[in-house]
């Protein structure tokens, strides 16, 4: 990945204002010219591999209005006196080895998209005003891909063990990674996609066994640890598991 920046060769053109630079990073997986703008980095040009960057500085002109008027509302504060709200560039979904890039929704209309080898995902619109703004816009995406991945998942561990299963959900609870009812239920927390697939492994042959056992009893662990022998140490590396979780997800 190549970044350079402009004050390195020269200002941006007229229309865009005295003072105002921008960066230039070149991404082989942008499809087309995007411009984001956050508090940490200003306003950052990432454009596809090979692009002229002689049409750079026509491009910021047409979008001078918005450039200006984003970067104001950047200068400042929001009203709980923190730095503005600025989107991730990107989410990876480490469980699955997953990282969608975040884009601007579309030309002259707030929200954004997200894109995955080339192809939108999820678009978002309207504007994002916050952390938790941005997870309630997402939990319905959250929850589908959630369900693409850990349902097939679910099911091979549960042949791999020979442990079967009633349904499955997949919901966003607050504070545990899954759960097993009296009836064979498994629920799962689709943030659960945050984690290193050996926690998801351990999780669901977690609960798979309280099929069997719907408790913690030496009974219940002797079961866990004939399908995952180093289960201590995966039962410990849980307890900081939600640092892979980003703050917007909850």
């Amino acid at each position: 990945m190549k970044t350079w920046d402009s004050k390195k060769r020269g200002p941006a053109k007229e229309g865009l204002g005295d003072g105002i630079s921008y960066s230039v990073r070149e991404d082989p997986r942008a499809r087309r010219v995007i411009l984001k703008i956050s508090p940490e980095k200003g306003l950052e040009v990432v454009v596809p591999r090979g692009f002229d960057g002689r049409r750079i500085p026509g491009i910021l002109i047409e979008k001078k209005d918005w450039i200006h008027e984003t970067l104001q509302r950047f200068s400042g504060r929001n009203d709980s006196g923190q730095e503005p709200f600025a989107l991730p560039d990107s989410i990876w979904l480490r469980a699955v080895d997953e990282r969608y890039v975040v884009e601007p929704a579309g030309d002259d209309e707030p929200g954004f998209q997200l894109v995955l080898n080339g192809k939108v995902d999820w678009r978002v619109r309207g504007e994002v005003r916050d952390a938790r703004h941005l997870g309630r816009v997402m939990r319905p995406w959250l929850k589908r891909v959630g369900t693409a991945h850990l349902a097939p998942w679910l099911g091979r561990i549960g042949r791999e063990t020979g442990l079967g299963f009633r349904t499955l959900q997949v919901r966003g609870q607050k504070s545990r990674w899954g759960s097993c009812s009296s009836r064979g239920t498994i629920s799962l927390n689709y943030k659960l996609l945050f984690l290193p697939p050996e926690l998801v492994r351990y999780i669901l042959i977690h609960e798979l066994c309280h099929t069997v056992h719907p408790n913690h009893s030496p009974r219940y662990w002797n079961l866990v640890a004939r399908f995952e022998p180093a289960y201590r140490d995966l039962d410990r590396a849980m307890r900081t598991a939600r640092a892979h979780v980003p703050g917007w997800a909850g």
